[in-house]
């Protein structure tokens, strides 16, 4: 799935679709980004770097890098931790 079809879903129906490339996903939240972050970086390094700027890229249309990651929210790096995680698949 694309950034922009992950941010097209629903906040009510985010968690149930995550869970299906991030199995064991309970909530949304920092601490829990942060454990998706850290996994994925391990795992898939480039491929979650990549995926976490086509998310940010496509919600806010910036280019500049700091303002991107001062505007991240968890399920920003939840849907980045999704797209490696399918990357990772292929």
């Amino acid at each position: 799935m694309t950034a922009k079809q992950w941010l097209a879903i629903p906040e009510q129906d985010l968690l149930s679709e995550l869970q299906k490339s991030l199995p064991g996903l309970q909530k949304i939240d920092w601490n829990t980004a942060m454990e998706w972050r850290d996994r994925r970086i391990k795992r898939c390094g480039k491929r979650f770097v990549d995926a976490m700027w086509q998310v940010l890229m496509v919600n806010y249309k910036c280019n500049s890098t700091d303002w991107l990651i001062e505007k991240a929210q968890p399920k920003h790096y939840l849907i980045a931790a999704a797209m490696a995680a399918e990357g990772a698949k292929e």
